[in-house]
């Protein structure tokens, strides 16, 4: 009787010895499940799947928001920033940094990419898919295009013409790679179409005409043998997790630039003429958020405009949503309009701004007012004698297009400078 209850007594010592051990392993795992949760959530937005974990993760995440089958869709809304509150801003993206950035965009815009008025988890609406998956998707309060990972997809514009690409034109858009580590196996590239002898559209061969970013410190661009290094200080930024970049491609018959950022990374007078539709692909072990697609013709000389027709119309002067802040990107065309002005010192310049008719007339005159006085702010800043500039807001008088389709509201979206 004695030995039964010194071994119920050791029993019992070594359970509660074990209690707390077992109780911080289980710690431990309830955090790990959470912590994966979370980064699941972030790297997966818009792909509930059918793993364990991810009945872990619907207790734990309020923002998925599920949806029977009755015809109906799952949405996730990923409007928190994924990136560690620890992550370093990319080391360039200011005004500053842009100061000899030259990608001018085109004078009319023909395609414009507008997700705002989309709901979660839906196809885009003037996005064709061609391979793969893409849905539009909530990241930061804002609508993306959010092309899955884990292989290819490709996506073009969707257009009322066959062929909507003439000798001249611009690309320009947004992308975000969508995980933690940027240089794993991936691919982000612009291809270009042509029609054969029967009318039957094939994409131009890849050694000869396409652009393509890989893994994100090396690219290709043109007849180029071999894929071309990045500056260093670039690759450094597309290295920083969740980062937005801006990339823009200029085309004129046989020559054509590619910027990523405020860097011109590759050039080429070898490309073949004739390409007349194009398509953005994402391919590799991360997928791809992409916005603010934009295709626009022409592009003629700046100067010669103002002098004959009395006024440059530029859509390439960007503002945030709402403000009168100038971002980055538009530097190419004010760094055009500058050296005119630096070269003419007989020239003096009305800016004029307009706006879209979304929004209220007061609201809109005043912001166009504002966004107006910015663009000569930035002017004077960089030298240019204040007296021979002014001022005025339009708001959404004076269009030049209609208001009833995203491709319109842009061309409405201008800043035009006008001989004084």
């Amino acid at each position: 009787m004695k030995q039964l209850f010194i071994l119920a007594a050791f029993i019992i010592s070594a359970v509660m010895i074990c209690r707390p051990a077992n109780a911080q392993f289980l710690k431990r795992i309830k955090n790990e499940v959470k912590t994966t949760a979370e980064n699941h959530v972030v790297n997966d937005a818009g792909n509930v799947t059918d793993k364990a974990i991810d009945k872990t993760e619907d207790a734990a995440i309020s923002s998925v928001q599920k949806k029977d089958d009755q015809g109906k869709q799952s949405a996730i809304s990923t409007s928190a920033a994924p990136s560690p509150a620890s992550t370093p801003p990319p080391p360039s993206g200011g005004i500053t940094s842009y100061k000899n950035y030259d990608f001018v965009p085109g004078d009319k815009i023909i395609f414009e990419s507008d997700l705002k008025d989309q709901k979660n988890a839906e196809l885009p609406a003037r996005l064709g898919i061609l391979k793969g998956n893409a849905e539009v998707q909530s990241y930061r309060d804002k609508k993306i295009l959010r092309m899955e990972k884990g292989g290819t997809v490709v996506i073009i514009p969707q257009m009322d013409t066959a062929d909507y690409l003439p000798e001249q034109f611009t690309i320009a858009f947004d992308a975000l790679i969508d995980g933690d580590n940027p240089n794993e196996f991936n691919t982000l590239a612009v291809n270009f179409f042509k029609p054969d002898k029967d009318n039957n559209y094939i994409a131009v061969n890849q050694g000869d005409y396409f652009f393509s970013l890989y893994e994100a410190e090396l690219c290709h661009w043109g007849k180029t043998i071999d894929r071309q290094t990045l500056p260093e200080t670039l690759e450094k930024s597309l290295l920083v997790p969740y980062t937005w970049h801006h990339y823009a491609i200029y085309v004129h018959k046989n020559v054509g630039k590619v910027y990523i950022d405020q860097y011109r990374v590759a050039a080429s007078n070898m490309l073949p003429t004739g390409v007349t539709k194009m398509s953005i692909n994402g391919s590799g072990h991360l997928g791809y958020f992409i916005k603010n697609i934009r295709i626009a013709g022409g592009g003629s000389d700046a100067y010669h405009k103002i002098m004959t027709e009395g006024k440059l119309i530029t859509h390439g002067i960007h503002f945030a949503a709402g403000k009168s802040t100038i971002l980055p990107e538009s530097m190419g065309t004010i760094n055009e309009v500058f050296d005119i002005l630096k070269s003419h010192d007989e020239l003096n310049l009305e800016i004029d701004g307009y706006t879209d008719s979304d929004g209220s007339d007061e609201l809109n005159l005043k912001l166009s007012q504002q966004r107006a006085d910015a663009v000569k702010a930035q002017l004077v800043s960089m030298g240019v004698n204040a007296v021979r500039l002014t001022a005025k807001g339009y708001g959404e008088a004076k269009p030049i297009a209609k208001n009833d389709t995203p491709v319109g509201k842009a061309n409405n979206r201008r800043v035009e400078f006008v001989k004084d």
